[in-house]
C-alpha cells in the first residue's frame, strides 16, 4: 500500500510540475520548518478583518500566545456550522485558512516567531468551511448557502495544487457539488490515501465521497445516507476508516442522543461499522482520532451542549467504537478539537469564554487538563496543532 500512496503522490507532482511549468510542489514529508516544541491555530472568524491566533506550545502542553495574523479576507461574525476551518501542511510549513465572508482562502508561512500571509486566493465558491490536504493538493469545501439574485447558492468542493512558495493553483475540472441545495455541509477530509474525498451534510443526513483520481481530479459525488442524523464533524484513522458524530441532540437537554458511527469507505460509498453509539453528550459536533502508532485506537468528541464536555471512545481492530465516557466535563462550550505533540496532547476550543484548554491524553483515554488559555471572545472557528 504505501508503495501505491507514494507512486500517486510522485505522479501527481510530476503531472502539476509539467501543468504549472518551473514551479516546483512541496513534499509534505519534510522536516518541520522550525524546531520549537510545538504550535496551536485557530481563526478570529471576525466579519470585519479575519485573522489567526497562534499559540507557541511547551513541551509540557502548555500555550503562551504568540500573536494574531489578519489573513486579508473577512469572516463571518458567527458560527459557521463546520469542522476543518484551518489546516497544516503535514510538513507544519504552511497554515490554510477558510476566509467565509469574502468567499477566499489565505495561506500562511509557519515560522517559529510567528505567521506571514503568502497568499490568498478565490475559494471556488461561495461560504468556505473546511480544508483538508493530501501531499500537494488542497480541497475546500464551499457551503453555498447563502443567496442570490437566482435563489440559493449550491454547495461545492474546489481543488488545489500547493506550490513550493504556498501559492495556489485551481485544479481544472476539480470543483464538484454536494448532494442538495441548503445540505448545510460541515466537512471535507481526505481519507489516509488520498483517493478519496468525503463531504458530511448536516440537513440532508447525507454522506459523500468523492474519488480523486492520479491527476488530483475529484469526480461527482456517491452518496450515502448517516447512520443517524445531522452528520457533522469526522476523522479517519490510519487504517483509513471513517468516524462520524451525529449532533441530532438537543442543545438543552445534556442527556440527548448525539452519537458516533463508523464506517468503511471505498469509490462505492459508505458501509457501517458501528452505527450511532451513543455520545452521552447533547450535541456531539467535534471529533478527532488519535493517530500515533504503538498507541491504543482512540477517538474524542467535543460537545457544544449544555454538559459542554468531552467524550472519550476506544476504537476496536475492526473498527467498532466503544464508548469510554465522559473524560472532561464543564467544558465552557467546546467548539473543535485537534490533537498534537505526536498524539500526546488534546485541544479544546472553548468560544464561550474565548480559549484554547491544553489535556494530556492517557492511553486509556482520560485526559489530565493542563490549562485554559488566552482570551479570544466569540465567534471563533476551526483548530489545528502540531
Amino acid at each position: 500500500m504505501n508503495l501505491s500512496i507514494d507512486r500517486r503522490g510522485f505522479l501527481r507532482s510530476t503531472i502539476h510540475l509539467v501543468a504549472i511549468g518551473s514551479i516546483a510542489v512541496f513534499t509534505a514529508g519534510n522536516a518541520p520548518a522550525h524546531a520549537d516544541d510545538g504550535a496551536v491555530f485557530t481563526s478570529t472568524n471576525s466579519a470585519g478583518s479575519n485573522g489567526v491566533v497562534m499559540f507557541r506550545r511547551a513541551n509540557n502542553g502548555a500555550l503562551t500566545p504568540v500573536g494574531t495574523y489578519f489573513t486579508g479576507g473577512m469572516g463571518t461574525g458567527a458560527g459557521l456550522g463546520n469542522q476543518g476551518a484551518v489546516a497544516l501542511s503535514k510538513n507544519n510549513r504552511w497554515l490554510f485558512v477558510v476566509n467565509a465572508g469574502s468567499n477566499d482562502i489565505s495561506v500562511f508561512s509557519v515560522r517559529s516567531n510567528g505567521l506571514r500571509l503568502v497568499h490568498r486566493t478565490p475559494s471556488g465558491g461561495v461560504r468556505p468551511v473546511s480544508l483538508t490536504l493530501h501531499d500537494n493538493l488542497l480541497y475546500v469545501l464551499n457551503a453555498g448557502d447563502r443567496t442570490d439574485s437566482t435563489g440559493m447558492l449550491p454547495g461545492n468542493i474546489a481543488g488545489f495544487v500547493v506550490r513550493d512558495n504556498g501559492g495556489l493553483s485551481p485544479i481544472p475540472g476539480s470543483v464538484q457539488a454536494v448532494s442538495a441545495v441548503n445540505a448545510g455541509a460541515a466537512q471535507v477530509q481526505f481519507d489516509p490515501y488520498g483517493e478519496l474525498l468525503v463531504v458530511t451534510e448536516r440537513l440532508t443526513n447525507n454522506i459523500d465521497v468523492f474519488p480523486v483520481n492520479i491527476l488530483g481530479v475529484a469526480g461527482p459525488a456517491v452518496v450515502g445516507h448517516s447512520s443517524g442524523a445531522v452528520p457533522f464533524g469526522f476523522d479517519f484513522d490510519t487504517e483509513g476508516r471513517l468516524f462520524v458524530t451525529e449532533a441530532a441532540g438537543n442543545p438543552s437537554n445534556a442527556s440527548a442522543a448525539g452519537a458516533v458511527s463508523s464506517y468503511f469507505v471505498s469509490s462505492f460509498g459508505i458501509l457501517p461499522i458501528s452505527a450511532s453509539i451513543p455520545t452521552n453528550q447533547a450535541a456531539a459536533c467535534w471529533l478527532v482520532t488519535r493517530k500515533t502508532p504503538g498507541k491504543t485506537g482512540l477517538l474524542f468528541t467535543g460537545n457544544a451542549g449544555a454538559a459542554r464536555s468531552i467524550s472519550a471512545f476506544d476504537i476496536a481492530g475492526n473498527g467498532k467504537v466503544a464508548n469510554l465516557g465522559i473524560v472532561s466535563g464543564n467544558q465552557q462550550g467546546s467548539l473543535d478539537l485537534a490533537i498534537g505533540g505526536n498524539g500526546r496532547f488534546l485541544f479544546s476550543l472553548e468560544n464561550s469564554v474565548g480559549g484554547v484548554r491544553s489535556f494530556r491524553i492517557n492511553n486509556d483515554g482520560t485526559l489530565n487538563l493542563i490549562g485554559s488559555f488566552g482570551a479570544l471572545g466569540t465567534g471563533f472557528t476551526g483548530l489545528a496543532a502540531y
